[in-house]
């Protein structure tokens, strides 16, 4: 029984596996036009392919250079509010900020009016294209929503000139977007004014790593070859070459379109492996119950013959065990499918962080998984069939007692084995990696929270801000308060606000570039007051810490901006960094080297930063989470306390409509809580690495037992020809002990790909040969010569004269 349970676990994990694969692999995008073809275009640069954003004023000024049926735009996301009316009723939509020609290029047919115009787009109008459900929703229908007018939070007004077809929602799997307006126009949607960057600005606002790439169409009829020519040619032409870096080589374009393609092909390549994974396990379950039930028939041959002395047909058996198989098809599949519905909202709430959450929707896996289920069930039925035809063809059923099963049978019963235990130590060495690299992420040192503080996370309201509130003295007055109150309740403590710390809410600012002289680098810019580097441990290198007056220019820096544009930590100190790329024409003045920080765990991305007053640069407090640093360990009880003064604050200072107070703990939780999804990880290779443990343990008693059975006369024979029962015992455990180790042997010359592949899907850089594979693969062999002790110990004590009237 436990050997089906492992099939039907194995295949759900099939079907799961591909149904997900052909999600994440499918290169259509729904409410595009099918006759086109969507692209992620990227820069090769010396340090390798990257799909940042192409410069807006790249974007935007590309499409009428392009060939006829070529296009080129991108959007940024964003969940934001809106109203009918200048401060009236909020409603919340998912938005798309436009660059270039992306509706157009996407070939869009509007239901009534136009699509936004490269002209909209480069001249930030005020307009804006909705979908057809809002539409209906807010005017009617679409032709009446043609004219009206959505104002953003900051009251800021557009006009609705087209709206578009249901089907289409953007191009981000994960967020649902009804409404597109000029990416230019964002600044005035939240804040009231168009701000007009300068040309390649906003390519610096895009993380290198992450940045959203753009989207490129052509004709489907063109070849790769034919996009590559275009592409080279736009980058070698005299006309379109200041259009892009002078560090890149060759435009790059990749399938299926993705706003990341990087962790697409990651996510794509994560669940191919464990397609694989699924299928290896899945033909190992599948073989151990053909052993089983080999067996099962094996040892019901006496009761066979006498059938067949009493006149039962070879068809009449056929037809009864097709109706078993029958039987075990449909409790399979009834068994399978809550079993999928219970892995599907289990890995929905474990991956939430991972970039694989947003193809967990039951609508887009249910067709696909129930189809490949019913396949394989079917295929299952098939194989369960199998041994009982291969008896009746080889007529087993008629013949006599054998004293040795076929060499053929033993091959691959061997063969078997071997590949049961190569599964078993590839899922045990991967979990033992696994553990120890969540081991190392819960001891890394982050470059703060060494010592006891406490964190307060407060975070943004989704409702309309006032811009007369969101000033910058208004913000330094507002965390003034809210000091003050803390130091109400813990007397004379420490604090001080800083960057949210979140391993998966937090957004790292994107890299700008700083030069000092020739020399050039990029950092993210993180806003923070003095006091939050002490309260939270951060390590002072060199300098000293922000002035305890606000000032505007004074900054930190980590030790990776210093050396790489002062050369060390002593030699930044004092000198004048250009930061017009930030700021224009803003010089800051370095006042104190710190360690790099780990705002969002170890083991994630890590910008260098450039840490600024947060009271001189308070314009966005109030749009942002943040973390208010306490240097005192608290009580439950104080956190409650602390909790009623900070929202009582908030009340007085009246931004309790605006922001909330999201989360108290202890800096012990939160280092926790940042290492918890590689712990998580973790925990999900062992439960595999178990699984395997099943399928391989079980396969081995099953196959032990049947070659046994096959060699019991044998055996028999041996043992009352004075054969001592200690060398059946040491044959039997010495035999599976041997195709044990051919198995670990095989995986130990795969290791070091196998460390590449983890790598690759973990980030992790590990030994193939260190401690934890070793103890891993001797964990394993300990497991398999106690499976394999009770059989061998079984066969040693049978009795020679049963065993010789038995099979």
């Amino acid at each position: 029984m436990s050997a089906h349970v492992l099939v039907i676990l194995a295949t759900v994990a099939c079907a799961f596996a591909f149904a997900l694969y052909r999600i994440t692999t499918n290169i259509s995008i729904p409410g595009a036009d099918p006759h086109y073809r969507y692209w992620a275009l990227g820069y090769a640069r010396p340090t390798g392919v990257n799909f940042r954003t192409v410069g807006s004023w790249t974007v935007d000024d590309l499409p009428p250079l392009l060939p006829h049926g070529f296009s080129i735009g991108s959007a940024d996301s964003a969940s934001s509010s809106f109203s009918l009316k200048r401060g009236g009723a909020v409603q919340t939509v998912g938005i798309e900020g436009v660059q270039g020609d992306y509706l157009a290029a996407l070939h869009l047919h509007v239901l009534a009016g136009r699509l936004l115009t490269l002209a909209d787009v480069y001249h930030a109008r005020p307009v804006a294209v909705i979908s057809e459900p809002s539409a209906r929703k807010l005017f009617g229908g679409a032709a009446a929503a043609i004219g009206r007018h959505l104002y953003g939070p900051s009251g800021y007004a557009v006009t609705i000139v087209g709206v578009l077809p249901a089907g289409f929602a953007g191009t981000n799997r994960a967020f649902a977007a009804q409404l597109w307006i000029p990416f230019d126009l964002a600044n005035a949607w939240y804040e009231g004014q168009v701000a007009h960057p300068k040309p390649g600005q906003r390519a610096d606002l895009m993380d290198p790593s992450e940045g959203i790439a753009p989207l490129l169409s052509a004709p489907a009829r063109a070849s790769r070859a034919e996009v590559d020519t275009v592409l080279q040619r736009l980058l070698t032409s005299p006309a379109t070459r200041k259009l892009f870096p002078p560090d890149v080589t060759a435009l790059v374009p990749s399938q299926p379109y993705s706003h990341f393609p990087d962790a697409e092909r990651a996510a794509a390549r994560r669940v191919r492996l464990f397609l694989d994974l699924a299928l290896g396990a899945l033909a190992l379950a599948v073989a151990n119950v053909l052993a089983i039930t080999w067996l099962q028939y094996l040892r019901q041959r006496p009761v066979l013959r006498l059938e067949r002395i009493l006149g039962a047909q070879r068809a009449h058996w056929l037809r009864r065990v097709l109706a078993r198989g029958a039987l075990t098809f449909l409790l399979s599949f009834a068994l399978a499918l809550p079993v999928f519905w219970l892995a599907l909202h289990v890995l929905k709430r474990e991956i939430k962080e991972s970039y694989l959450a947003q193809y967990l929707q039951v609508h887009l896996l249910w067709a696909s998984f129930a189809s490949w289920l019913a396949l394989l069930l079917l295929v299952l039925w098939v194989i369960e069939s199998l041994p009982f035809v291969l008896l009746l063809w080889r007529e087993r059923v008629d013949e006599g007692p054998r004293v040795i099963g076929s060499a053929g049978d033993r091959r691959v019963g061997a063969g078997l084995q071997v590949l049961e235990v190569l599964l078993a130590a590839t899922l045990s060495i991967v979990a033992a990696w696994s553990m120890q690299q969540a081991w190392r992420i819960a001891h890394a040192n982050l470059g703060f929270l060494d010592r006891p503080a406490t964190l307060v996370t407060i975070a943004p309201r989704d409702v309309q801000i006032p811009l007369p509130l969101e000033t910058a003295r208004h913000a330094e007055l507002l965390m003034r308060q809210l000091v003050q109150a803390t130091r109400g309740v813990l007397l004379g403590a420490v604090a001080g606000f800083g960057p949210q710390i979140s391993a998966h809410d937090f957004a790292l600012q994107y890299p700008h570039t700083l030069s000092v002289g020739t020399r050039t680098g990029d950092a993210c810019h993180i806003s923070m007051t003095p006091d939050w580097v002490t309260a939270t441990g951060m390590h002072l290198l060199a300098g000293e810490n922000l002035a305890r007056r606000p000032q505007a220019n004074g900054v930190l820096i980590d030790a990776t901006v210093a050396d790489r544009l002062f050369g060390s930590p002593a030699a930044a100190i004092g000198r004048t960094i250009d930061d017009s790329e930030f700021l224009p024409n803003f010089q800051a003045v370095v006042r104190g080297v710190v360690t790099p920080i780990q705002l969002a765990g170890a083991g994630q991305p890590q910008c260098p930063s450039v840490f600024r007053d947060k009271r001189a640069n308070g314009i966005n407090f109030l749009y942002a989470s943040s973390t208010l640093a306490i240097a005192r360990v608290t009580t439950k009880a104080q956190r409650a306390r602390l909790r009623q003064v900070l929202n009582r604050a908030l009340v007085q200072q009246g931004a309790a409509k605006f922001l909330r107070i999201e989360r108290i703990e202890g800096s012990g939780a939160m280092r926790a809580r940042l290492a918890a999804r590689v712990v998580d990880q973790a925990q999900h290779m062992a439960w595999l690495a178990l699984f395997a443990w099943a399928i391989a343990l079980i396969g081995i008693v099953a196959l032990l037992r049947l070659s046994l059975a096959q060699r019991k006369r044998l055996l028999a024979i041996r043992s009352a020809l004075g054969e001592c029962p200690t060398h059946v015992y040491r044959d039997v455990v010495l035999g599976t002990l041997l195709l044990a180790g051919l198995g670990m042997g095989v995986l130990l010359f795969f290791l070091p790909w196998l460390a590449q592949q983890f790598a690759l899907l973990s980030g992790a850089q590990v030994a193939p040969f260190g401690a934890a594979t070793w103890i891993a693969l001797a964990v394993l062999l300990l497991a398999v010569f106690l499976v394999a002790h009770f059989p061998a110990r079984r066969a040693a004590r049978a009795e020679p004269a049963a065993s010789l009237h038995e099979l």
